[in-house]
């Protein structure tokens, strides 16, 4: 029985890392090419020139390697979403295979098959979600190192201000089943807090709008979008967008339908034994707090696959923290079969995909994009 564990855990290991390599190296066989890679100004702003504003810090970091002007941004961009993303894939494949199978193989199979996780991360590479990714998984590791932990929450929301959002609850949430209403608990909250009013509150653009469009234009003149609208939009502004996309290209609702529900799958396993409802409502609430941005962002896939992430977060933690009655209490642990008939199907539809409006068709494989057009 071990053995086949470990075969089927490896069968579906080698599957997942598949279909990421292919999502990675999609930019050969796509419409898109090398623009499929999304965001790309992110490498060509710091400090220095465009002040201490949001999603800057990692430009700041690699200003100084960069030779400008660089003729092919998007080239080096998905150059370096490649060297963020190949970590990524081996820290969730190291925490799954050293914490979560010894205590349940059915839930290292399915984390690892879950299409919210590895294929995502590899289709969905312009957000630095990776490298947020990154820093969740070393935080949860790291969680006895309150101070480590604390640092984490100062920088993670530097790299990008998702970090509050998708991060922040379910860290808290973590922290608190750990050390309880300690002094650990408070310092952590403290930071989170700190770090949400400067990021949202203390930003300091050292650029107007025109300016900031000659410096990235100096610095890559060939990228198609800048992102100045991310770097200058108010929350009204985002909001307003947000929604008139989706009056004009109308709510995805067949394709977010399909994605909430292989998350929904996830989550509703994690119920536990003689577990309160409260308790399980609350934690669904605390691990979907990911989808509280809807309401100002267009990418919808984006934050049901972290949803899907802070399962492998929770997972892990119950892995390391708890492994005489963590994991093995949980549905998906005492009901494998109805769990893995439940979760790897997914597998079939591929990587969820990115926003769809207008941009999608271009960027999926040949046969996701017939599927999106019939729909």
């Amino acid at each position: 029985m071990t053995h086949t564990r470990h075969i089927a855990f490896g069968l579906v290991l080698f599957v997942s890392i598949l279909m990421s390599f292919i999502a990675y190296f999609r930019v050969f066989a796509t419409e898109a090419g090398v623009y499929s890679v999304g965001r790309a100004w992110y490498y060509f702003r710091d400090y220095a020139e465009f002040g201490f504003a949001p999603a800057t810090l990692l430009g700041t970091i690699l200003s100084p390697w960069i030779s400008y002007p660089v003729s092919e941004p998007y080239r080096l961009a998905w150059q370096i979403q490649g060297a963020i993303l190949l970590p990524a894939v081996l820290l969730v494949t190291f925490v799954v295979s050293r914490y979560v199978f010894p205590i349940s193989a059915t839930w290292s199979i399915a984390l690892i098959g879950a299409v919210s996780l590895l294929p995502h991360m590899a289709y969905n590479l312009g957000n630095l979600d990776n490298l947020l990714a990154i820093l969740a998984i070393v935080s949860v590791l790291a969680l006895r190192h309150t101070w480590l932990v604390v640092f984490i929450c100062v920088v993670g929301p530097l790299f990008h201000a998702m970090f509050v959002f998708a991060i922040y609850p379910c860290l808290l949430f973590l922290v608190y089943l750990l050390r309880g209403k300690s002094w650990h608990l408070w310092v952590v909250a403290v930071a989170m807090a700190s770090m949400f009013c400067i990021v949202f509150f203390g930003a300091y653009r050292a650029v107007d709008v025109e300016r900031y469009a000659a410096l990235i234009a100096e610095r890559a003149p060939g990228l198609v979008r800048n992102g100045a609208f991310e770097f200058f939009a108010t929350t009204e502004e985002f909001f307003n967008v947000t929604w008139g996309e989706r009056r004009a290209f109308g709510f995805p609702y067949l394709w977010f339908i399909f994605a909430l529900a292989h998350v929904g799958i996830l989550l509703g396993f994690t119920f536990r034994k003689d577990e309160r409802l409260t308790a399980f409502a609350l934690r669904l609430i605390v691990l979907c707090a990911p989808l509280s941005l809807m309401i100002f962002i267009a990418d919808i896939y984006r934050l049901t696959a972290w949803v899907g992430f802070n399962v492998l977060l929770y997972a892990t933690y119950l892995a390391k923290f708890q492994p005489d009655m963590g994991l093995r209490e949980t549905l998906g642990a005492r009901r494998p079969a109805l769990f893995l008939a439940a979760v790897l199907p997914w597998m079939l539809l591929g990587p969820m995909g990115v926003t769809c409006h207008g941009t999608c068709g271009a960027t999926a494989f040949p046969f996701f994009k017939r599927v999106i057009e019939a729909f």
